[in-house]
């Protein structure tokens, strides 16, 4: 894919552009009580940004489970889809971003959750890769790695916009440059770049 803008920026959605806490809060909740599974919802938050089946191994549920699991937070999550809301201003920045960089989107979401929040919110992107999309999911850099070989910019002109560790970890992984929104669901400590708000994207991006 050619094209003549200054760069790529790939964006996180759960804690990044989307306030999901609420929705996953009660998905979980509703999944552990269909199948008697007892982790409230403070223990799962810790591995967000994780894929889904990676959480629940991280939780230890049984292995049984996990199908079944993964069922019933999808459809709740569906359900649930007016528990969440953008951040703010991040269709204004989106639009301005948009004018100079191409942008993407790489979430550990699946697909058919990911479609239906964008077609809500009315979200576009030149290219998306899910859960469903990669064998590996964060803190592998696969998906980053799958958007970025769609575009011909060099790894200094590319950023991956997360709010976990596991996001840090997959630009780490794919030599790409990191911003963290302390916003979002984890604070880390590294030499990257930080964002308080979603503004500070124009300003760190020189838009």
């Amino acid at each position: 894919m050619l094209n003549k803008k200054k760069g790529l920026i790939i964006f996180d959605l759960d804690g990044v552009l989307l306030n999901s806490e609420k929705n996953m809060d009660y998905a979980w909740t509703k999944t552990c009580k269909k199948l008697h599974i007892s982790i409230k919802f403070d223990k799962y938050k810790k591995y967000v940004g994780l894929g889904f089946f990676e959480i629940l191994k991280k939780l230890r549920i049984n292995k049984n489970k996990h199908l079944e699991a993964y069922k019933f937070y999808n459809l709740y999550s569906k359900n649930g889809i007016n528990k969440m809301k953008l951040f703010p201003h991040v269709k204004k920045v989106l639009k301005k971003i948009k004018s100079t960089y191409e942008i993407s989107l790489f979430t550990s979401k699946n697909k058919s959750r990911v479609n239906k929040i964008l077609i809500k919110f009315n979200l576009n992107f030149s290219k998306v890769i899910t859960l469903d999309d990669v064998s590996k999911p964060k803190p592998s850099p696969e998906g980053l790695n799958k958007i970025t070989k769609c575009f011909k910019f060099k790894k200094k002109d590319i950023f991956y916009v997360g709010d976990t560790f596991y996001d840090y970890k997959a630009a780490q992984s794919a030599n790409i440059n990191y911003i963290h929104c302390n916003w979002g669901f984890k604070k880390i400590k590294k030499k990257i770049y930080y964002i308080d708000k979603m503004n500070d994207m124009v300003k760190l991006l020189k838009l």
